[in-house]
C-alpha cells in the first residue's frame, strides 16, 4: 500500500502553529480573523445563506412567494419527501416551518418498495391523495430533480410544483413553478434555508446537522457551519424524539455527542425505518411532542435496526465470497441477486468499496424490474460514469459518490458488459494512505489533540488528519476484544516515550515481531477505561 506524506515537522510546534498546519494540509489558509470565524463559526443571516449556498434568488423568491399564498389562502401544502435521513429530516423541519405559520400543509415519505427512489407517478398519486378532490401545492425536499416528465403532467393538470434538490441533474430540462438548488448542502440544507426565509428567524438546525453529517456533505463552509451550530443544539434540544433515541444508545446528550454519533450510531437507526419498514415512521419520531409515541417508534427503529445489521452481515459475506470467486476482480464490481434486499444494497456496496476498492453497483434482481445502489472511490463519479448507459436505465439519480437506479431485470447482463468499457486509470485504483502529517518524535501529543478538538469535527473534504511517526520500537502486541479480532500495540519512541495502539479489526492483518521497528499512520484519540483517559493511537496502517 502507497504512503503519501504530505508534510513533515522539521521540529515540534504549538497548538495554534499546529492548528494552521493541519489545516494547510487540507489546502487552507486564513489571516487570524477569518481562522478565528473558521473555528467557531455561526449560520449568517438569510440573504448571506442563499448567496453561500448558491441558491438562485429569482427562483427562491417565487418559491417563498407560492408557498406563502398557499398558506394564507388556506390551500394544501404536500411535503414530498425522501425514505432516508436527509430526506426525513428535510420534510420534518419544513414541515414543523409551514405548520407554525398555520398552513394545511401534511408530509409524505415515499415507500423505498412500492415507490422506487425519487420522485415517481405512483408516489405522487399517493401524496395528493392526501387532500381528496383538492389540488394541494406539492413541495420536493432531497429529491425532484429527475422528475420532468412527471412534474410537466401534474402542472398541466393543474398543480403547482416547487422543486427543492442537491442531487445532480439530468441533462432534460426541469420546469416546475419554482426551482430551489444547490449541490452545495443537503437536502435538509435547502428546507433550513426556505424555512428560514419564511418564518424570518432562524429554525432549529437539530436535525440540520443530523442530516448534514448523515448525507455526508463536505464539512467546510456552511456545512462545517451548520453541523458545530446544530450539535450545540443537540446538547440541549428537547425534540424528545432525538432525546429518547440518544437515550435509548446510551448516549450522554450533554457531554459527548458528536459527529461519529450523529453518523455511525443515529443515523442508522432512523434510516433503519426506509430500509426494512417505513420512513413516516422516523418523520413521527422527529416531530412528536408525546413522550410515550416517541418511547414507543424510538424502540421500534432500534429493533429494526439490529435486525437490519444481521441481514447486511449475512448479505455482504455472501457478497465478498461472490466477488473473491471471480477470475479476477474487474475496474468496476457489479453484482446482482434475488436475495439481495433492496433496502440494504447501498451497504452492501459500500462494504464491498471498502474491501476491494473499486466503485461497486450492487443489484437487488426482480422478476422484471430490479433496483441498484452504486457507491464509488474519492475522484471517481459514479453517477457520471452510469449516465453514460442511462439508456439502460428507468430511472437514475445520485451524487458523485453514490447513485441509484432502476433497471429491467433483462438488461443487467448488458450493463455489466458495457460498464467494463469505461476508462479508470490503475493509480485510481491504488489503495493508499493519505498522511497529513508525519510528526517530529519530541512533539507533545497532548498538543496535537487540543489543536484536532479544534479543528473538528471532520468529515468528507476535510477529514480528520492522519498522522503518522516512524521507526518506534515494538514493545509488546495482543489480540483483543470478543472476538480476538482486534489489535493492541505498546510501542516506543526514539526518545523512550510510550504509545499505546489499537487496530479495530486487524488483528489478522500484520505478522509482528517483538522489538522490531515500525512506522505507524493513526488518528489521535481519547481512550476512557475505568475512569482513566489517556491517548491512544487509532491505527490506519502499520509498516
Amino acid at each position: 500500500m502507497l504512503w503519501e506524506i504530505k508534510q513533515i515537522q522539521s521540529k515540534p510546534e504549538s497548538i495554534s502553529e499546529l492548528i494552521r498546519r493541519l489545516l494547510s494540509t487540507k489546502g487552507l489558509s486564513f489571516d487570524d480573523l477569518s481562522l478565528s470565524q473558521f473555528l467557531k463559526p455561526a449560520i449568517p443571516d438569510i440573504e448571506t445563506l442563499i448567496k453561500k449556498a448558491n441558491i438562485d434568488g429569482k427562483q427562491f423568491k417565487k418559491a417563498i412567494q407560492l408557498i406563502k399564498k398557499y398558506i394564507q389562502n388556506k390551500k394544501p401544502i404536500v411535503i414530498y419527501g425522501d425514505y432516508d435521513v436527509d430526506g426525513i429530516c428535510a420534510s420534518a423541519i419544513i414541515w414543523e416551518t409551514i405548520n407554525s405559520l398555520e398552513g394545511r400543509v401534511l408530509p409524505f415519505i415515499p415507500d423505498r418498495i412500492d415507490h422506487g427512489y425519487g420522485l415517481s407517478e405512483k408516489g405522487l398519486k399517493k401524496a395528493i391523495s392526501l387532500f381528496p378532490d383538492e389540488k394541494p401545492l406539492i413541495i420536493t425536499v432531497d429529491n425532484g430533480i429527475t422528475g420532468s416528465k412527471i412534474i410537466k403532467k401534474y402542472q398541466n393538470l393543474g398543480y403547482q410544483v416547487i422543486v427543492t434538490d442537491h442531487h445532480l441533474p439530468p441533462k432534460e430540462k426541469l420546469t416546475p413553478d419554482a426551482l430551489v438548488y444547490t449541490t452545495n448542502v443537503s437536502g435538509t440544507g435547502i428546507s433550513y434555508i426556505v424555512s428560514f426565509a419564511l418564518i424570518q428567524k432562524k429554525p432549529p438546525s437539530d436535525l440540520l446537522a443530523l442530516a448534514t453529517v448523515c448525507d455526508q456533505l463536505p464539512l467546510t463552509g456552511l456545512n462545517r457551519q451548520f453541523v458545530i451550530e446544530g450539535l450545540k443544539e443537540i446538547r440541549l434540544t428537547k425534540r424528545l424524539g432525538l432525546k429518547t433515541l440518544m437515550e435509548l444508545s446510551g448516549i450522554n446528550q450533554a457531554e459527548e455527542i458528536n459527529t461519529y454519533h450523529l453518523g455511525f450510531i443515529l443515523g442508522p437507526k432512523i434510516n433503519a425505518a426506509g430500509r426494512l419498514g417505513h420512513a413516516l415512521d422516523a418523520l413521527r419520531l422527529l416531530c412528536t411532542k408525546n413522550l410515550s409515541q416517541a418511547d414507543k417508534i424510538a424502540r421500534e427503529l432500534n429493533s429494526l435496526n439490529q435486525s437490519r445489521q444481521q441481514l447486511t452481515q449475512e448479505s455482504v459475506q455472501k457478497a465478498i465470497s461472490l466477488v473473491d470467486s471471480l477470475d479476477s476482480i474487474p475496474k468496476i464490481i457489479i453484482i446482482s441477486q434475488p436475495s439481495y434486499h433492496e433496502g440494504i444494497i447501498g451497504l452492501i456496496a459500500a462494504k464491498l468499496v471498502e474491501t476491494f476498492n473499486r466503485p461497486t453497483v450492487v443489484i437487488s434482481q426482480g422478476e422484471k424490474i430490479s433496483k441498484a445502489s452504486a457507491r464509488s472511490l474519492p475522484g471517481i463519479d459514479i453517477t457520471k460514469i452510469l449516465r453514460q448507459m442511462s439508456h439502460h436505465f428507468i430511472d437514475l439519480g445520485g451524487h458523485e459518490a453514490a447513485a441509484g437506479f432502476t433497471i429491467q431485470t433483462s438488461l443487467i447482463d448488458k450493463l455489466k458488459r458495457d460498464i467494463q468499457s469505461v476508462k479508470i486509470s490503475k493509480s485510481q485504483l491504488q489503495k493508499k494512505v493519505s498522511i497529513d502529517l508525519l510528526l517530529h518524535p519530541e512533539q507533545n501529543l497532548n498538543d496535537v489533540y487540543q489543536a484536532l478538538k479544534q479543528l473538528s469535527p471532520f468529515g468528507p473534504n476535510f477529514s480528520e488528519p492522519v498522522l503518522s511517526l516512524s521507526s518506534l520500537k515494538l514493545i509488546s502486541y495482543r489480540r483483543v476484544g470478543a472476538t480476538a479480532s482486534h489489535l493492541q500495540l505498546s510501542l516506543q519512541s526514539i526518545t523512550g516515550q510510550t504509545y499505546s495502539a489499537i487496530g479495530f479489526g486487524q488483528a489478522d492483518n500484520y505478522s509482528l515481531t517483538a522489538k522490531k521497528n515500525i512506522d505507524i499512520a493513526f488518528r489521535l484519540q481519547e481512550n476512557s477505561y475505568q475512569g482513566n483517559i489517556k491517548l491512544q493511537f487509532v491505527i490506519e496502517q502499520l509498516k
